[in-house]
């Protein structure tokens, strides 16, 4: 039994970085204009931008380790959980999950001013 659940562990440890999103699938998704990725990723990236002209030199560099963070292993995740729980495509899960992340910053940045 010990040796069961030792290979499900090593199975499932093996396995759960294999649904993380390569380079060459962001690459991919970035370029497909069907899949609003890019557009996602742009957001993203207008938000960091505006985050970065009302924060604070201390508060940007604490946003650019959560941020840094995020794009390691948290987009992954959030991506995962959306794939996992409500059903959806890969490539929608991470765009949502971008889009959410712009949100966030954006909030932030609201409630700052």
């Amino acid at each position: 039994m010990k040796r069961f659940i030792s290979a499900a562990v090593l199975i499932i440890v093996l396995c759960v970085p294999a649904l993380g999103l390569s380079d060459a699938e962001y690459l991919k998704m970035k370029k497909d204009p069907d899949s609003g990725f890019d557009a996602a990723d742009k957001e993203l990236n207008r938000a960091y931008k505006q985050a970065e002209q009302y924060m604070s030199k201390s508060e940007f560099e604490k946003l650019k380790r959560e941020q840094r963070q995020w794009l390691a292993d948290g987009r992954d995740k959030d991506a995962q959980r959306i794939m996992r729980e409500e059903n959806e495509p890969k490539e929608w899960a991470y765009t949502y999950a971008t889009l959410k992340r712009a949100q966030e910053i954006l909030a932030e940045g609201a409630e700052r001013r």
